[in-house]
């Protein structure tokens, strides 16, 4: 059984409905998986606030973090760890958290892309955890599922190539594979034409600064929103029941 925690509703579009497949559910059952959706954003070149904020993160991270002392990071530890339990090596394909990590603190620079994806990037890395942002108008169909990749799927990735699924971590919707904690499709990325969107986060154990996962979702929504504009559709926390 799944909670929702914290719903809020604001106007009607298309609607669209996240599982969580039993395989997932079994084999990490703390679990806990973040969804928002917005409508009316309007996506552009990061303003200089943003970028400047970003750019001011990456410094501290340099000064907080070793290259070789990632693995003892506990939120980087916690999807390593649910990536073996789901039969992943984190070594072969690591968290996208992770991999953004290692490329700043070697002195790679910020993918800056545009002002809805880069928030997702800047997400990602000050709660390190993997989060995916998605075009939902480019969704087929309105039932998503998380599960593990069947034998024969594969996408096109973000970096363009054609990506194996079968035994992944993915989201998929009625045209298969779209999202992932490891790289995510190119069929349904964010562009400067996207208004309504979709934003999966896969929260850690333990969350960064002592906060509640619906806290951070609502922190998460209020920095989108305040640097693309729109409104949230919905906000709401799954995992399983204790029950």
């Amino acid at each position: 059984m799944i909670k929702t925690l914290g719903k809020t509703v604001v106007s009607e579009v298309k609607k669209v409905e996240l599982h969580l497949d039993e395989t997932i559910l079994s084999k990490l059952p703390h679990i806990q998986i973040g969804l928002i959706r917005y409508q009316g954003a309007t996506v552009s070149e990061s303003p200089k606030m943003l970028k400047g904020r970003i750019e001011l993160f990456l410094e501290q991270l340099k000064t907080e973090y070793e290259p070789q002392e990632i693995g003892n990071i506990p939120q980087i530890g916690y999807f390593r760890q649910c990536f073996k339990a789901l039969g992943i090596s984190p070594s072969k394909y690591r968290p996208s958290s992770e991999a953004l990590l290692r490329r700043v603190l070697q002195g790679k620079p910020f993918p800056f892309i545009h002002s809805a994806a880069d928030v997702n990037n800047f997400v990602s890395l000050y709660h390190l955890m993997p989060c995916g942002l998605y075009d939902a108008d480019q969704l087929s169909g309105e039932r998503l599922v998380m599960r593990l990749g069947r034998p024969g799927e594969a996408y096109i990735s973000l970096a363009g190539k054609e990506t194996s699924a079968e035994g992944k971590w993915i989201t998929a919707d009625n045209a298969g594979p779209f999202g992932s904690p490891i790289i995510d499709a190119d069929r349904t990325k964010t562009s400067l034409n996207s208004t309504h969107m979709l934003h999966i986060l896969y929260l850690p154990d333990p969350l960064k600064d002592g906060q509640d996962a619906h806290s951070l979702l609502q922190s998460v929504a209020d920095l989108f929103i305040q640097m693309n504009g729109g409104e949230v559709l919905d906000l709401k926390v799954m995992k399983q029941s204790s029950a």
